[in-house]
């Protein structure tokens, strides 16, 4: 109710028209605490207004985590369950397959993960899935996100759509850093490249990587490294990282996008989303039994197709 209706619905005794002295200066102070009764009012609106609402919050989950849809989510599931054992085996094995091999042993290793229990969920149990890891990403930004934080994300939504298709071009990365490291024999290959020059700060381009790579997919790559080739991995990873200002062009991210990415990336929130999408990625209660049942059965399987097949794996 603003001030100048509450006074127009004033008795006439208490109408400043038509006051005495003492009641005049009671209706000021009246009004003082009026004013700011509204100006509170109106405050707190404007900050609830900045929320964003659960659905806001469940569309930008979705772009951010699940590839904007269950169809592309399931793409990535694919990709995690088959490409990224059938990628270890190749750094096991010290082979670079060419795209026409690769593609035959990740089908390879699909039908001897389905002939051992490790089937693949349908479109319909992929939709559930979405559905269930959205419901954990949006309650957990609820409830662990401070207000502030919450109201950050904004400043993100116009550029979130990118993300997938960043995390897309970065997966690539992970695997010739790894490959790399495998076949450096020692060497370190960062330290040849040492004189070129960086298009970004070193802090941000990693900042920026671990804020558009999918963090899940890199852990699971990590099982076919030990602790003394992290390192290494690493270097490899920032050297990649130089591309990143000429990949963000080629997807029509103009500079100033570009740098609310970056401010993202730098930011706190950022940090708190990995672990949250962690938790979600791997909870018991939001992932369905199918879903568990296959990725875990995928790479139960993996050391056994790669022990039953080393001979070919490893031929040229």
């Amino acid at each position: 109710m603003t001030p100048t209706l509450l006074i127009s619905q004033l008795p006439a005794c208490l109408h400043p028209l038509n006051a005495s002295p003492m009641t005049r200066h009671l209706n000021g102070v009246f009004f003082a605490l009026v004013l700011i009764l509204c100006a509170c009012g109106s405050s707190a609106q404007n900050i609830e207004s900045q929320m964003p609402s659960e659905s806001e919050l469940r569309t930008y989950v979705n772009q951010r985590w699940l590839y904007g849809n269950s169809s592309e989510m399931l793409k990535a599931l694919h990709y995690r369950n088959y490409q990224i054992p059938v990628s270890g085996i190749q750094l096991s094995v010290k082979r670079t397959f060419t795209p026409a091999r690769n593609a035959k042993v990740v089908e390879d290793l699909k039908a001897y993960g389905a002939r051992h229990g490790a089937v693949p969920i349908t479109p319909t149990q992929a939709q559930q899935q979405f559905e269930l890891w959205g419901d954990c990403l949006v309650k957990a930004y609820q409830s662990d996100l401070s207000s502030d934080q919450l109201q950050s994300l904004r400043s993100i939504f116009g550029v979130v759509h990118f993300f997938p298709r960043l995390g897309g071009e970065v997966e690539a990365w992970s695997f010739e850093a790894f490959q790399r490291t495998f076949n450096a024999d020692g060497k370190s290959i960062a330290s040849t490249n040492s004189a070129e020059s960086n298009d970004l700060d070193e802090e941000i381009r990693g900042k920026i990587y671990t804020a558009v790579a999918n963090p899940v997919n890199d852990i699971y790559l990590a099982q076919f490294v030990n602790l003394g080739q992290i390192g290494q991995v690493k270097n490899e990873l920032l050297i990649k990282t130089r591309n990143f200002p000429a990949i963000a062009s080629r997807l029509g991210i103009d500079p100033q996008r570009w740098a609310v990415i970056e401010r993202y990336a730098m930011s706190e929130v950022a940090g708190k989303e990995m672990i949250i999408y962690r938790r979600c990625d791997s909870s018991q209660t939001y992932v369905s039994p199918a879903t568990r049942s296959w990725s875990t059965g995928a790479f139960a399987v993996m050391a056994q197709y790669f022990n039953e097949n080393l001979i070919s794996l490893s031929a040229d």
